[in-house]
């Protein structure tokens, strides 16, 4: 089981690919990458080559929601398969989301 967290950045943008597996025995790789990340206004999570999420890895995604919306930056997430869209949907995090713009409108 692997991860591979890839960050590019440039200017005030920053964009991370997520590839491999995200749970419990990864999280320690993600979290530590996340948390070394530059200033930024705007962040790109590029989820196109993610293979599994778990609860763990979905908790640590929607703490970098509420650290964006507390940081005042963008979050956008792309490249999800319907597999892990209809997960983030069942747990509410799109929805999420949404509320969290709408406060910072």
């Amino acid at each position: 089981m692997s991860l591979i967290v890839e960050k590019q950045h440039e200017k005030k943008c920053a964009v991370i690919r997520i590839k491999g597996i995200l749970d419990i025995t990864t999280i320690e790789d993600f979290v530590t990458q996340i948390e070394v990340l530059p200033e930024v206004h705007s962040l790109i999570l590029d989820f196109s080559n993610l293979e599994f999420i778990d609860s763990t890895g979905i908790g640590a995604i929607m703490e970098l929601i509420y650290l964006a919306k507390e940081n005042n930056f963008s979050i956008e997430l792309q490249g999800m398969d319907e597999g892990i869209k209809q997960i983030f949907e069942v747990v509410g995090l799109f929805t999420i989301m949404k509320v969290l713009k709408r406060e910072g409108a």
